[in-house]
């Protein structure tokens, strides 16, 4: 569920350890991406880094931990100079927490 209620099914990634790394496909250069992604916070208050093409550029902070309204739409803001290939391996590294559960992502850039 969501704070307000509306139950959403989606299944989650449960990584415990390490990192997840993936592919960005289709990007336009020099254009600003924003990816949102549906965090399970049952077990929140924690931080990931976020890595473009194994830079470190952000982290995304999971602020909050709720048993009952557990999904959240957690979003992160890539500006345009960070964009520079069509195709980019974005990677998740796990904190001190040594865990993270999401479901969907998604990616938007404005054309």
């Amino acid at each position: 569920f969501y704070p307000d209620d509306v139950e959403v099914s989606d299944t989650v990634l449960r990584c415990v350890a390490g990192e997840v790394s993936f592919n960005v496909n289709n990007l336009v250069r020099r254009k600003e991406l924003v990816m949102i992604r549906r965090t399970d916070i049952f077990h929140g208050n924690y931080s990931v880094d976020v890595l473009l093409n194994d830079e470190p550029v952000q982290k995304l902070i999971v602020d909050a931990s709720d048993t009952k309204y557990r999904w959240r739409n957690l979003h992160l803001r890539f500006y345009d100079d960070l964009i520079d290939e069509a195709s980019m391996k974005l990677t998740f590294q796990l904190g001190e927490s040594n865990r993270d559960n999401f479901g969907k992502i998604w990616f938007y850039q404005r054309l």
